[in-house]
């Protein structure tokens, strides 16, 4: 087991790195951090206000869905993060300089990558005409947060999988 855990770690430093490395380019040093952003939380009220306006009955559905579902993630995310406690990128290795401040010091899971997969889960199970837009967002989202220097791959893998988990718990509620 502790082999698999090594060789484990050297893959997400050495995918994180390659990742990383790519800061300097012009343009995804300008994007990247708005994409990032996007992920903060803030515009899913606004997103399903939009669906909800849409139809209002599948954007009610929706809307109850996600709530349930950010219920389920968010005290799963809090409890993982303190308990593995999985110091980030930018503060276990040396040669990493962060491109954002984030806001804890924990790195596994990522946060951001789990609640915009579980939005765009929830969306596409709901709206699924957009749902690969909201994917593609959602992926955008978790690279982000690893070219930025705050998380490792395999912490936004975990994120993907908290994110889709929660919202299928979301979902299935509803339906």
């Amino acid at each position: 087991m502790r082999a698999f855990r090594e060789s484990l770690l050297y893959w997400d430093e050495i995918f994180f790195n390659n990742i990383f490395q790519m800061g300097h380019r012009r343009l995804l040093g300008k994007l990247i951090p708005v994409i990032s952003r996007s992920g903060d939380g803030y515009l899913y009220p606004m997103a399903a206000l939009f669906f909800w306006l849409v139809n209002r009955r599948l954007g009610a559905m929706l809307f109850c869905s996600a709530l349930v579902a950010f219920a389920i993630e968010l005290p799963v995310y809090k409890l993982v993060k303190h308990t593995v406690r999985r110091y980030r990128p930018c503060d276990a290795l040396c040669s990493i300089e962060r491109r954002i401040s984030a806001m804890d010091r924990f790195s596994f899971p990522s946060g951001h990558t789990a609640a915009a997969f579980l939005m765009a889960t929830v969306v596409s199970n709901f709206f699924p005409l957009v749902g690969p837009f909201f994917f593609a967002w959602a992926t955008a989202v978790g690279f982000a947060r690893i070219y930025l220097g705050v998380h490792y791959p395999t912490d936004v893998l975990a994120g993907i999988f908290l994110g889709i988990g929660s919202a299928a718990t979301g979902i299935s509620i509803f339906q």
